[in-house]
């Protein structure tokens, strides 16, 4: 608190200089219309910038202060589990038993007082085995990891751990340090291992990316790291921890399928780094399954059936069905286009795009609440006043990139570089790449997250970079990987301006697949979401940005792996609700399962931050040597046999 208050006395200076514009002369000139004194009162603005800087830094201060005393009290709350329970042990000493989790007869909720999320648990779970959960959105599968970890409230039943736990989250851990520092953790450094571990979780190449390597600063919750990157460092930090068993919630999502199959063949598979431990994994990923040793099947909260691949397989029940999915959806490929014979897409990569929440990288950049207000604005007032856009503005939904490039902060390498291309009024258009190709990068760049280097983008011919942010973003949609929703109601969620009807709402709703969901919530609409939904699944916070997006229904729409944590009979759900609603909108979709883009018009393939192709996807398919056909073979989307007699 004294820290705060010297530093309050000694630029008090600051806040009288403030007091004497902030009267009647700065309104004055702001709100005057004479053109002679634009240049004037941005020069003042200017002259304040340091000072609004200092400001912007005191409130932030209070801000720890006054929570600061709210956070030690946190530490004197009762105990989520309060009644004791001597059944459920969790031991860090291997027991002699030939099972490393038992779970028997267990229900378990979210909350003491809330309806179960699941019931009737049964499962044992051998060590050294691998085990893959599977599911629908909201069948349970994190709950049931949860229930391992001893995260949830246990209603009843019997848990028993055997054995320490690591555990790798669907959505990354990253502390505020370096990518060496967010793997060891805490424990010493053994250069050994630590080499071994960067090579099998794929880091290398992306080490290689940073000037000072794993010494790169990666800021909090890894906003210099992309989705891929950042779930490879969180998997590394698992393995570099040498527990017994390893809890994996979809590791493979948020990578290529190049790199996913590396990482499951020396990592999780049954010949990788783990093999010696228990493995419990949440997957979409189909390839993988035929080569773990037991697969849990959820469905409303219950485990519908469990036993191995060809144990699931002959007994013809959900698991089957879900395999029929793919085989029927591998043959409606085959109709279309004799390319995709003997496919089925599997992989599930997710490019997540952290929050568009500025004042998050405000602690990295010094100034860039100015700075972007000043950009937001223009220095020259001129510049933004002159440049509004119409009301129906983007009409066509045309996007040009000319000569684009960008970087994430100066000294670094471009993430995209002398980019040009054109996505013609009402195109779908699918980014692919591998990971950290520059896909997410477009993104930002559209939403000027990040600012051109060089070059500028163009939408409807208006240049972005001479619009207000809040202009340009309001009229621009976007479903990201990570979505992000507050605390407050589903219905504020979802409308958090009141524009829409009930009847708007509800149709939204059902065509993003989450009517049923909400029918069941016994507070309906008024169901009441926790800071950043996490009394949701991923999966269900994706279709809640998608009813959004529905809402909204902007010309432009963006989609980062929007689907990449929803099962497969979702996502086709999904996938036929955007062709069908936003057929008259331009659409770009970040995509690594190639299935959902195999029917757009074109396709943008980038290699380090450049384009090296943009064609029809067919195209590109019937030439072996193009980097999409490369990717396809990779992910499955066509056969060796294709390839061979292509070839």
């Amino acid at each position: 608190m004294g820290y705060v208050f010297t530093h309050w006395i000694q630029h008090q200076s600051s806040f009288s200089k403030m007091e004497g514009f902030c009267g009647g002369p700065l309104w004055a000139l702001i709100l005057s219309t004479d053109g002679r004194n634009e240049f004037t009162t941005g020069q003042i603005v200017n002259f304040m910038a340091v000072d609004v800087q200092r400001i912007v830094d005191y409130i932030q201060m209070f801000n720890i202060v006054w929570s600061a005393p709210i956070q030690i009290m946190f530490l004197n709350s009762d105990e989520l589990d309060i009644e004791p329970e001597p059944e459920v042990t969790y031991k860090s000493e291997v027991k002699e038993t030939d099972f490393a989790i038992e779970i028997n007869d267990g229900m378990f909720s979210w909350g003491k007082n809330e309806e179960p999320c699941l019931r009737d648990i049964n499962l044992k779970i051998k060590k050294n085995s691998l085990v893959a959960i599977v599911g629908k959105v909201g069948s349970g599968k994190s709950s049931l990891l949860s229930s391992i970890l001893k995260d949830i409230f246990k209603k009843k039943g019997e848990v028993i751990i055997n054995g320490s736990v690591s555990y790798v989250p669907q959505c990354p851990f990253i502390r505020n340090e370096t990518i060496r520092e967010n793997i060891t953790l805490f424990n010493p450094l053994n250069q050994v291992l630590y080499d071994k571990i960067i090579k099998i979780c794929a880091l290398v190449e992306d080490l290689k990316i940073f000037e000072a390597g794993d010494n790169t600063e990666i800021g909090e919750k890894g906003l210099n790291l992309s989705g891929g990157q950042k779930q490879r460092v969180s998997l590394a930090r698992a393995c570099y921890n040498d527990a017994d068993i390893f809890v994996l919630d979809d590791p493979l999502s948020a990578v290529d399928s190049q790199v996913g199959k590396h990482i499951f063949d020396n990592v999780i598979g049954p010949n990788g780094f783990l093999k010696n431990k228990t493995r419990v994994l949440v997957t979409h990923n189909v390839t993988v399954l035929s080569q773990v040793d037991k697969i849990i099947v959820l469905k409303n909260g219950k485990i519908s059936e469990q036993g191995s691949y060809n144990e699931l397989i002959n007994s013809k029940g959900e698991f089957s069905e879900i395999l029929n999915l793919y085989t029927n959806e591998k043959q409606e490929d085959e109709n279309e286009n004799e390319k995709k014979e003997n496919s089925l897409e599997l992989s599930m990569i997710k490019k997540s795009l952290e929050s568009l929440n500025i004042k998050k990288s405000k602690d990295k950049n010094e100034g860039k609440l100015v700075e972007e207000e000043k950009q937001a604005t223009g220095s020259a007032p001129t510049k933004s006043a002159l440049n509004l856009p119409g009301n129906v503005w983007p009409s066509k939904g045309v996007i040009k990139f000319k000569n684009y490039s960008t970087i994430y902060r100066k000294g670094l390498t471009p993430v995209l570089n002398n980019l040009t291309v054109e996505i013609k009024s009402n195109e779908k258009v699918g980014i692919v790449g591998r990971t950290g190709a520059g896909k997410s990068s477009l993104t930002l760049a559209l939403f000027r997250i990040i600012e051109a280097t060089t070059g500028k983008i163009e939408i409807d011919d208006v240049d972005i970079s001479t619009l207000g942010l809040d202009d340009l973003r309001s009229r621009l949609t976007i479903i990201p990987q990570d979505p992000f929703l507050y605390s407050d109601t589903l219905l504020a969620n979802l409308d958090p301006l009141n524009q829409y009807t009930d009847d708007q709402i509800w149709k939204a709703l059902e065509q993003a697949n989450l009517k049923d969901f909400v029918d069941k919530l016994t507070d309906g609409l008024m169901f009441a979401v926790t800071e950043g939904g996490e009394n949701l699944s991923v999966g269900q916070r994706q279709l809640v940005c998608l009813a959004r997006a529905l809402l909204r229904k902007t010309k432009i729409l963006i989609l980062d792996e929007a689907t990449a944590a929803i099962d497969f009979e979702t996502d086709n759900l999904i996938q036929e609700t955007i062709r069908k609603e936003f057929k008259d909108c331009t659409v770009l979709t970040i995509a690594h399962r190639l299935n959902t883009i195999i029917d757009y018009d074109k396709v943008l393939v980038l290699s380090n931050g450049k384009l090296v192709e943009f064609d029809n996807p067919k195209v590109l398919l019937e030439n072996p040597e193009s980097q999409f056909h490369s990717l396809a073979k990779e992910s499955g989307l066509i056969s060796e046999n294709q390839v061979e007699n292509n070839s």
